[in-house]
């Protein structure tokens, strides 16, 4: 497994509420690619997904729930579990780019960050 997929898996432990299946959670519906959702309520028996996609047979489409995009608050969240706050929470708030706040942007574009989350929770 490599980092990036260790730090995900190691933050959604800590904050299980990433995968739950609501507005703004990802979720792959087979051949039409992924989707963000609108809603987590059933308009008629259909989800509300993508630009106003609607599925409209659920039944139809094998679904992969992805979850939503992981942020800073989801990784001091997942530091805080186990650890004390003021140990390294100010060095991961340093070298986190808060105008790009999500963890898969800095896996594709800071991976030293990747790196020092590893180190930090996965160790």
């Amino acid at each position: 497994m490599n980092k990036h997929k260790a730090v995900r898996n190691k933050i959604i432990d800590a904050c299980p509420d990433i995968m739950e299946l609501k507005f703004g959670c990802r979720v792959n519906y087979g051949g039409l690619g992924d989707k963000i959702m609108l809603s987590n309520e059933k308009h008629a028996g259909k989800e509300i997904v993508g630009s106003g996609w609607i599925i409209s047979d659920i039944q139809t489409y094998k679904r992969k729930i992805l979850g939503r995009t992981i942020t800073l608050c989801d990784v001091l969240r997942a530091w805080t579990d186990g650890y004390n706050i003021n140990a390294g929470s100010g060095e991961i708030c340093k070298r986190w780019n808060t105008s790009h706040n999500s963890l898969q942007w800095h896996a594709d574009n800071k991976p030293e960050v990747i790196d020092f989350l590893y180190e930090v929770l996965c160790k």
